[in-house]
């Protein structure tokens, strides 16, 4: 039996491939056309199609022992309905796909869910996973979304008969980041880094390849029922 990486092509999901096959494991991954030669040269087998569409669940997750459900729409300027789509859309056939093959889910979420905004202006240190979360802003469309996969992410392991872990990262950084560290890198080669706010602020960040240790550590750990 396989595991089977959505989003294998970009940043957590490449570096969860590279462990994969590290440790002898030959992944499948589910990507676009335009991403099967990235995944390809990670050693994975590709299964071409879209996250939103049922049929190519069942395609690809055929014989699979755990799902690493890491697509989704970061930075965009789709539409929020856009969003949804592909993130609550994707998730829901994720959740569908993990339950009628009895594969473990590991859903790979953000802390953007907790509401960046209203913590930030709390000056709340040291969060937990425990934290409530806060009101999201209406056109943090990534946050809305993600908040939502994660919703219904938990009200279906509450249902019971499904496997689910969710991790929630922060800032990611590392090899093939075409976010965060581009943009800082091409500031810095400029001589200049724009100041946010008092200049004291203090970002939390992880490395794309501990993100992905991370998630093969909750993969192989076992599974604990909620009481």
């Amino acid at each position: 039996m396989t595991v089977l990486v959505t989003g294998a092509a970009g940043l957590v999901g490449t570096h969860v491939l590279d462990a994969l096959r590290s440790r002898g494991e030959r992944p499948r991954a589910l990507v676009r056309e335009h991403s099967r030669a990235v995944v390809e040269s990670f050693g994975a087998e590709a299964v071409v199609g879209d996250v939103t569409d049922e049929t190519t669940w069942k395609r690809a997750a055929t014989d699979v022992r755990a799902i690493i459900h890491a697509a989704a729409l970061v930075a965009s300027h789709d539409s929020f309905d856009e969003f949804t789509r592909v993130n609550v859309g994707g998730t829901r056939l994720a959740l569908e796909t993990a339950r009628r093959t009895g594969a473990h889910l590991m859903h790979i979420s953000t802390v953007a869910v907790y509401g960046r905004a209203a913590v930030y202006k709390a000056g709340e240190q040291g969060l937990t996973e425990d934290y409530p979360f806060q009101q999201l802003p209406m056109k943090d469309f990534y946050a809305r979304s993600k908040r939502a996969a994660e919703q219904l992410v938990q009200h279906e392991a509450a249902r019971g008969g499904v496997s689910v872990t969710a991790i929630r990262p922060n800032v990611i950084y590392g090899e093939r980041d075409l976010l965060f560290t581009r943009r800082l890198i091409a500031n810095l080669k400029r001589g200049f880094l724009p100041q946010v706010g008092p200049g004291t602020n203090h970002l939390s960040c992880v490395y794309a390849g501990n993100v992905a240790s991370a998630i093969l550590a909750a993969l192989d750990a076992p599974v604990q029922q909620e009481r």
